[in-house]
């Protein structure tokens, strides 16, 4: 078996030292580098000349705790080795990381000599891990959003979170939402927790860098989310991914929001007209009954219906029957005032509530209404003139409830049509029947 002599060994373990793709350094107690390795050189980018008789801080790249070096000296000036990472600056000022192990030398006083740090460059490894940390964060907070947004949160509570997210995630960064509709108009506009609204051409755009990701809509876009941060930090492809994500988010809330309001206006609203249903008729009826009752005031509700309708369908086409009624009751809808409801309660037939109201009033709005429908519509490109039968019941005289009242209305109209239509009849009183 091959024992080599000590020169040799000393030559084969100097080699050995020179050669290694590890860092080798030795410096003295004070921290003066009295040796480095070719890997040194390697990772580093110093020159052997360059690094001997300099302190080893010169490494030192600021970004490191000092926690961490006072354990290093702590440790190695007891005489015992000391294990963990640093983060330290090349030559060209960009920043690895190394896995020492720095082992104190003694001499045969038992004095403290020299310190010999081996490292190993591990840069990648942490690259990776740091990564994979922080796509891990960047899931859980989207998770948490997401999960905010499944809660049923209205939007800007749920805006307002998404911009303290990004701000907490990315650090410094000024954070900007605006919502809009499926029409793409501006709904609101939210800052983030700095309160400040950033505007991306604005003055102080050459120290920002910035980022505007659309809110995703159909069909088009719910929005945007704009993100500043210091030009000197600038954005990683991590926090383009994880800005995705948010806006995702907020365009999945936004699609909610819409199509809970659709469903709402499908459970509240005529398709055709727009107006309210006969279901929201009744419980506004019942409120405003209830009010009346404790108020000691009247309330009232008149019956419209359209004379010879029909005929539109007949001779124009059911196409222009229902344009003809979408005009109606936009018609309909500008004598509105405060505290009325107009509903559609059948093919051409529409009822409004009026409350308070004194005797004479119901009858006086009739009328109103009846004068309006007499001016001519287009439809279809041709000249339509219609009119209307409308019939009047009182709260409490002519029923306790919307059905009862509405019956006693619909028979005060069909007096009217009796007559040939184009009319005002009060259940009331049982002679009245007034004609536009």
């Amino acid at each position: 078996m091959f024992q080599p002599d000590s020169e040799v060994l000393k030559v084969l373990l100097q080699r050995a030292v020179e050669e290694s793709a590890s860092l080798v350094v030795i410096t003295d107690p004070g921290g003066l580098i009295r040796y480095v390795n070719r890997g040194f050189e390697e990772t580093t980018g110093y020159r052997y000349d360059e690094v001997v008789g300099q302190n080893i801080r010169l490494l030192k790249s600021g970004r490191q705790g000092v926690e961490t070096y006072r354990d290093l000296w702590s440790t190695v000036l007891e005489g015992r080795t000391w294990r963990g990472f640093l983060h330290n600056r090349r030559k060209d000022g960009t920043l690895y990381w190394a896995r020492a192990t720095i082992d104190p030398v003694r001499d045969e006083a038992g004095g403290l000599r020299y310190f010999i740090a081996i490292q190993e460059d591990v840069t990648r490894e942490f690259e990776k891990n740091r990564a994979l940390a922080t796509r891990a964060n960047h899931l859980e907070v989207l998770s948490e959003l997401g999960h905010v947004a499944l809660g049923g949160a209205d939007i800007e509570s749920l805006a307002s979170l998404a911009a303290e997210s990004v701000c907490r995630v990315l650090g410094g960064a000024r954070v900007t939402v605006s919502l809009a509709d499926s029409s793409n108009r501006l709904l609101r506009r939210l800052a983030g927790p700095t309160g400040e609204l950033f505007e991306p051409g604005s003055r102080e755009d050459d120290a920002w860098s910035w980022i505007h990701i659309p809110i995703p809509g159909d069909p088009a876009p719910h929005g945007a989310l704009v993100v500043a941060l210091p030009c000197q930090k600038g954005f990683t492809e991590q926090d383009g991914w994880f800005l995705d994500g948010v806006a995702a988010v907020l365009g999945t809330a936004m699609r909610r929001m819409q199509d809970e309001e659709r469903i709402r206006r499908l459970a509240q609203r005529d398709p055709l007209t727009g107006l309210y249903n006969r279901r929201v008729l009744a419980e506004r009826a019942q409120d405003v009954m209830a009010q009346a009752r404790r108020g000691g005031f009247k309330a009232a509700v008149l019956f419209v219906d359209l004379d010879r309708f029909k005929e539109v369908n007949d001779t124009l086409g059911h196409a222009a029957g229902d344009e003809l009624l979408a005009k109606v009751a936009r018609r309909l809808q500008r004598s509105l005032r405060r505290g009325e409801t107009l509903a559609r309660v059948g093919g051409d037939e529409f009822a409004f509530l009026l409350a308070p109201v004194r005797e004479a009033e119901p009858e006086k709005a009739a009328q109103r209404l009846l004068a309006r429908l007499l001016v001519p519509f287009r439809v279809h490109g041709r000249r339509v003139q219609v009119s209307a039968s409308i019939g009047v019941a009182l709260f409490p005289d002519d029923g306790e409830d919307l059905d009862a009242l509405l019956r006693r209305a619909d028979h005060a109209m069909y007096r009217v049509k009796a007559g040939g239509g184009a009319g005002v009849a009060c259940m009331h009183v049982p002679d009245s029947t007034s004609t536009g």
